[in-house]
């Protein structure tokens, strides 16, 4: 394991594994927890090694979110245990904190393309994917952990490109919205991030991606365990 950058404030850390194909993912987590109060006079909480923190005021609600540094799933994973002790999540998170993960863009490539169609071909069939109303609707909100409010109006925009889109385009990667800030979720989130991007790269050409497609992958490979339960749970 190698450092490729320091942590800058407002940037990810980033890790690199020096495994070509692996799903290289950063996080932001919101906390909803009145004991990270900027008033209280701190600029961060105990956070595990490369991890960030910074406060956000939302309307008339305080929060505070954590970034990740960028890295596999499994660095997530062993990480996950020392971040939960770390913090006190007793609290909850308010209504529409979510787990936005960042995808790094397999391609690297410095565009904005004007329309997801004109995204790398794999790519744009995910964004189909993830923007089928149906699919939005029948799947991914139920395994969400979200209230309907709150997914609608945080993750269910219909044009690819916007902030609150439940994946967006970035500079160098995909934000994806999909689940609510739960402890129990986490994990289940970045197994889903790293399953969907492994899904529609393992053939050799674009395919149009299903969600029957997409559950039979995660059961073919034991470290989705995580979202298979959620899936499981909720449809």
């Amino acid at each position: 394991m190698a450092i490729e950058s320091r942590a800058v404030a407002g940037t990810y850390d980033r890790i690199s594994f020096g495994h070509k194909n692996e799903v290289l993912m950063g996080y932001e987590y919101e906390i909803d927890n009145r004991k990270y109060d900027t008033y209280a006079g701190r600029s961060t909480a105990p956070l595990p090694s490369r991890f960030q923190g910074r406060f956000e005021s939302l309307g008339g609600s305080m929060g505070f979110e954590i970034k990740s540094p960028v890295a596999p799933l499994q660095y997530h994973k062993l990480r996950a245990a020392i971040l939960f002790q770390k913090l006190d999540f007793s609290t909850g998170t308010r209504n529409n904190g979510g787990i936005h993960v960042h995808v790094t863009r397999p391609d690297r490539r410095a565009i904005w393309p004007s329309h997801h169609r004109d995204l790398p071909p794999v790519d744009a069939k995910i964004f189909e994917f993830m923007h089928d109303r149906n699919i939005k609707d029948k799947f991914l909100f139920p395994i969400s952990g979200r209230t309907r409010y709150s997914f609608d109006e945080y993750c269910g925009s219909s044009s690819w490109s916007a902030h609150y889109g439940i994946i967006n385009y970035r500079t160098d990667n995909y934000e994806i919205r999909v689940f609510k800030a739960k402890t129990h979720l986490l994990i289940p989130a970045l197994e889903f991030c790293d399953g969907l991007f492994s899904y529609a790269y393992s053939k050799d050409k674009p395919f149009d991606i299903t969600v029957d497609g997409l559950i039979a992958y995660f059961h073919r490979h034991k470290k989705y365990s995580g979202i298979c339960k959620v899936i499981r749970d909720s449809l």
